[in-house]
């Protein structure tokens, strides 16, 4: 069990009978520490307190539960008397025993309780006097004084003079004049002006009457400032002041003559001239009126007329009503006058420059504030300069704002002239029902106003500078944005939503099309569901996307992404840089290269592949022929269904039919564009050639063949020897193979695979070569590397990398098609959830 202190523990006893030593509870604080010392804080705790007599270890009187939670300083407060009970009676204690006080807390709430030790309960400093004063009872001449037959208990100060007297029909303090109590003593004192020493009562309570009086005699009279409240003796005839403040001060009177006033309880505030020997209301309850000042001469208004006047000094004449209630069954014409008005025939009320041109023109349960402002519609509200409520609950607040049926106008000239409309703003507009629009009219960057903020369809929706939402259900946010079609969002700049659900988002977007999304800086996207991101990027056809900087896309479900891409056919895709995917389904990558043939395929650096069903990959390669395959530097695979790799090859086939004596294989090895050359030729009808390209037999070699120590295995070569030195082909055949499986991650290998350009050391005259390192090869394709081993030199299959670029390609393939597909379904998704 962790253990729990508290360091700090504060008590206050309260008591709430001004003659009584029982409280009804006191104050109990504390700080809980743990046993490291760490304070315990925003914690949840029980704490038990319990009331012993006598002792530390006597009886318990009293006990009980609270269930309380520390603060951020570990602190906590409970009030002792207050708590959920367990035991004995709080009222019931006799606190004049010696108590004290047992502390048990549980962390958390609920837990097991931990004693957190007892201590005694000291009487606070009152308790002490009161216990004092209990023993000094009838002392002579002391501390108290009683007789049976003047006052029932009184208090005297140490010369014998009574200070406090109680009496069988009530209380006095005495106060002498002559000596004043020390410093943080009271005392209620006066000035006798006569400086005879004479005893004024300065506080009486009697039963007829609470006085604080100062007497009122020319004579005898203070400085200004002076003060009294009088009452009336229920005996006599003279009336009296209940509140007065010297000769030019302020006075709250009631006249109790019948003669002259109302029954009891009239009730006026009056001052005094001092050159004259009257005084004058200043503020007049009685029971048909009540006034602030109404000139004597003056005709009063009907019975529950209510008037603020002012009083020329002259007697002047001139308009005398600032603030009055008018008793006219109908509201009456004023000119453009500066008063305060109430009617209670509309319960309409009007301040400022008060203009009504006619009855029609005030409002039931309207209020109109201002300059020249005019609340016409029944409970509508008009404040401002020359604002304008027309319709019923209709709100217009600020310079010459206005407002329909149950519309809000705040600001400089805004105006809501639809139902239940809101516009607030500079200039503002809020023109068909249920529109709203916020902000300020629009500025260009020149500073120069451009147009109103403007919400003019229904349910329409325009904020900040000068942007307009025209479109029903619309929404236009920023500066000088538009939403002109239904239900179309436009936010930022100068953005453009213009059909029906569209989306503009940024600087100079347009959505045009249905259901269109433009976002970023000067995009555009005019087809249907298609989307335009980033800078400068234009969408054109349905469900195209493009994305980054200068890219297009025109065919339907194209998608052009990068900087200065074109995917301009159907389901075509451009990534990269400067490239174009012209043909149906055709994937352009890279940097500057083009697939204009249908299902095509180009990546890398001006990668072209023109074919149908053509791949195209590496640099400067070209795949004419239909359903060709080129990989490498500068290579040209133009036959139908060739793939050619290397660099710098020999150029041949047709490009759109097979043909047994055209090229199905090539491997470059071409110095230059005028300098190609074949390391390795396959042709269609199963003739290859080596160092050479027109290949007679099944196997033409163009030079001298080597056989060193080669394999007495079985080998998955072209051309080997047997054991006993038979030249033999290697089989593919089906029945001749077991434990098959397809390549995996063939695309993952060949982007680890580094093609590089060469010369070999031993001859050089052979030139320029390209091809691969074969350490390199080993480490990603070890099947693809052999090691002589006589002389222990590595060489690369490369016939057999063809199985891993095909199954590389393939996976290309798929995957384009996967993020073709999963385009396709987004753009279908995203016109859903538009509609």
């Amino acid at each position: 069990m962790r253990k729990i202190i508290v360091i700090s523990i504060l008590i206050t006893m309260f008591f709430l009978h001004a003659f009584s030593q029982v409280p009804e509870k006191f104050n109990y604080q504390g700080v809980l520490r743990n046993s490291t010392g760490d304070l315990v804080e925003n914690t949840d705790i029980t704490v038990k307190l319990s009331i012993l007599q006598g002792s530390s270890t006597g009886s318990v009187q009293y006990s009980e539960n609270h269930n309380v939670s520390t603060n951020d300083y570990g602190q906590f407060a409970v009030q002792v008397g207050a708590g959920i009970l367990l035991s004995g009676s709080f009222t019931s204690i006799d606190w004049s025993n010696e108590m004290y006080l047992k502390t048990e807390v549980a962390n958390p709430a609920g837990g097991s309780l931990v004693e957190m030790g007892i201590i005694q309960l000291i009487s606070v400093p009152y308790s002490l006097f009161a216990n004092k004063a209990n023993e000094a009872t009838n002392i002579d001449n002391e501390v108290l004084y009683f007789t049976d037959s003047d006052t029932l208990f009184a208090v005297k100060d140490h010369n014998g003079n009574i200070v406090f007297a109680v009496f069988t029909d009530g209380a006095k303090v005495y106060v002498n004049e002559a000596t004043k109590g020390k410093v943080g003593g009271f005392a209620v004192s006066g000035r006798s002006p006569t400086k005879l020493g004479e005893e004024f009562e300065y506080l009486h309570v009697t039963p007829d009457s609470t006085r604080i009086y100062v007497n009122d005699t020319i004579s005898s009279k203070g400085k200004v400032g002076g003060f009294a409240v009088s009452g009336r003796s229920p005996t006599k005839g003279t009336s009296n002041d209940y509140l007065f403040v010297t000769g030019d001060s302020t006075r709250i009177y009631v006249n109790d003559t019948v003669s002259t006033k109302g029954k009891v309880g009239g009730f006026a505030v009056s001052g005094r001239s001092p050159t004259k020997g009257v005084s004058t209301n200043y503020m007049e309850v009685t029971r048909d009126s009540t006034r602030i000042y109404v000139p004597e001469g003056q005709s009063k208004g009907k019975v529950g007329g209510f008037a603020v006047s002012g009083r020329s000094p002259t007697k002047a004449g001139g308009v005398s009503d600032y603030f009055n209630i008018s008793g006219n069954t109908t509201a009456e014409k004023i000119e453009n006058e500066s008063r305060v008005m109430w009617y209670p025939e509309k319960s309409a009320l009007l301040a400022g420059e008060v203009h009504v041109g006619s009855a029609d023109s005030v409002g039931q349960n309207s209020i109109a504030l201002g300059y020249r402002s005019i609340a016409n519609g029944d409970q509508s509200q008009a404040f401002g300069y020359k604002s304008k409520a027309y319709g019923t609950y209709a709100t217009a607040i600020g310079y010459e704002a206005e407002s329909d049926t149950n519309s809000m106008a705040v600001g400089y000239k805004a105006k809501a002239s639809g139902n239940d409309a809101f516009a607030m703003g500079s200039g503002a507009l809020a023109i068909a029902d249920k529109s709203f629009a916020f902000g300020s009219v629009g500025i260009d960057s020149l500073g120069n106003v451009t147009g109103n903020t403007k919400a003019t369809g229904e349910y329409a929706y325009a904020f900040g500078l000068g942007s307009v939402s025209s479109g029903r259900g619309a929404f236009a946010m920023g500066a000088n944005d538009t939403a002109s079609g239904e239900f179309a969002t436009a936010v930022g700049y100068k953005t453009k939503a213009t059909s029906w659900f569209s989306t503009a988002l940024g600087s100079y977007t347009s959505a045009i099309g249905l259901y269109s999304t433009a976002m970023g800086n000067n995009t555009t996207a005019i087809g249907s569901f298609c989307t335009a991101m980033g800078y400068n990027t234009t969408s054109y056809n349905y469900y195209a996307t493009a994305m980054g900087n200068s890219t297009t896309a025109g065919g339907m479900g194209s998608v052009a992404m990068g900087y200065e891409t074109t995917a301009s056919a159907l389901a075509s895709t451009a990534m990269g840089r400067i490239t174009t995917a012209s043909g149906s389904s055709s994937t352009a990558m890279g940097y500057g290269s083009t697939a204009s043939g249908s299902t095509s395929t180009a990546i890398g650096n001006y990668a072209n592949a023109s074919g149908s069903s053509s791949i195209a990959m590496g640099a400067s390669t070209n795949a004419s022929g239909n359903v060709s395959s080129v990989m490498g530097l500068s290579t040209t695979a133009q036959a139908y269904g060739s793939l050619v790799i290397g660099r710098y090859n020999i150029i041949e086939g047709t490009t759109t039919t097979w043909t047994v004596t055209e090229p199905v294989f090539v491997i470059g090895n071409g110095t230059s564009s005028g300098s190609r050359a074949n390391a390795f030729t396959v042709l269609k009808n199963g003739n290859t050639a080596i160092g050479h390209n027109a290949p007679t037999q099944m196997l033409d070699v163009n030079g001298n063949a080597r056989f060193r120590s080669v394999a007495t295995l079985a080998s998955a070569t072209t051309l080997y020897v047997t054991a006993d030195g038979t030249l033999t082909t290697g089989a593919s055949d089906v029945r001749l193979k077991e434990n098959i499986t397809t390549l995996e991650n063939g695309l993952s290998k060949v982007l680890q695979l580094r093609g590089v350009n060469f010369t070999w050391k031993s001859e050089p005259q052979m030139g320029n070569r390209i091809g691969f390192i074969a350490q390199e090869v080993e480490k990603i394709l070890p099947e693809m590397v052999f090691t002589n081993p006589v002389d222990g030199y590595k060489g690369v299959n490369y016939a057999e990398i063809s199985a891993v670029l095909v199954e590389a390609v393939k996976e290309l393939k798929a995957e384009n098609d996967k993020l073709k597909n999963q385009l396709l379904e987004m753009n279908i998704r995203l016109e859903k959830l538009e509609k």
